[in-house]
């Protein structure tokens, strides 16, 4: 596999497990800590990854988002909704087009 197609946790993991095992540990922890369900919680995520410009995350996180229920129009608004505060509007349509990206969910 290409260097730049490696996940980061996976480059993380090759240089410290520990600290690799500790992150994912923390994230399982903060997605079980609250009533959200992973739909909502992967659609919040995909906005944040938006709003800081994090293209490889958005398109893997928008693909378990719509594994796990959400539909193509609910991450448009997750990405769209993103201008009212915490994106410009630069990043969103960024995040419009990596969402052009994402591969359709088979019917």
């Amino acid at each position: 596999m290409a260097e730049e197609q490696r996940l980061g946790m996976d480059i993380l993991h090759g240089s410290a497990s520990e600290v690799a095992e500790s992150f994912r540990a923390m994230v399982d922890c903060a997605m079980k800590a609250g009533p959200l369900d992973a739909r909502a919680r992967l659609l919040i995520l995909c906005g944040a990854f938006v709003a800081t410009g994090q293209r490889t995350a958005f398109l893997r996180h928008a693909g378990l988002a719509l594994e796990a229920g959400a539909t193509r129009a609910e991450l448009q608004h997750a990405v769209v909704i993103t201008i009212t505060g915490a994106a410009t509007f630069p990043q969103v349509v960024a995040g419009l087009r990596w969402l052009e990206l994402v591969p359709h969910k088979p019917a």
